[in-house]
């Protein structure tokens, strides 16, 4: 279980990339639609950039982790129920059977797939 923690927590880390990604682009508007200098950029928003991909990252990946959220997804191990195929509360609306990581599918939708496809539009 230990190290399929750490494998999915480091695995929620990575959802930095695109973010970043997303900050490299609203940088080069700045510079070139904005005519923002760089001084100005680096000053006024490269921090709140870097505040905000790091918080969202480690926030999201220590959420996780501290849920029990982190458990084998076949392939790799992120954000899952365990043990596999049990039902989550949100979907029956009863209490679940999980060991761990109930309402995992919400958690993975808004902690990944959600950041990911903003930053992506």
């Amino acid at each position: 279980v230990a190290t399929c923690t750490a494998q999915g927590f480091f695995l929620q880390l990575n959802i930095a990339s695109p973010l970043y990604n997303f900050c490299l682009s609203l940088f080069y508007v700045c510079l070139v639609k904005y005519n923002m200098s760089e001084d100005r950029i680096r000053i006024s928003l490269e921090p709140w950039m870097h505040g905000t991909v790091i918080t969202i990252a480690l926030g999201t990946a220590v959420v996780c982790l501290s849920l029990e959220m982190l458990n084998d997804s076949s392939l790799w191990c992120w954000i899952n129920a365990a043990p596999a195929g049990c039902s989550q509360s949100f979907e029956s609306g009863q209490p679940s059977d999980c060991v761990r990581g109930d309402n995992a599918e919400l958690f993975r939708w808004t902690f990944f797939y959600g950041p990911l496809w903003a930053a992506i539009a």
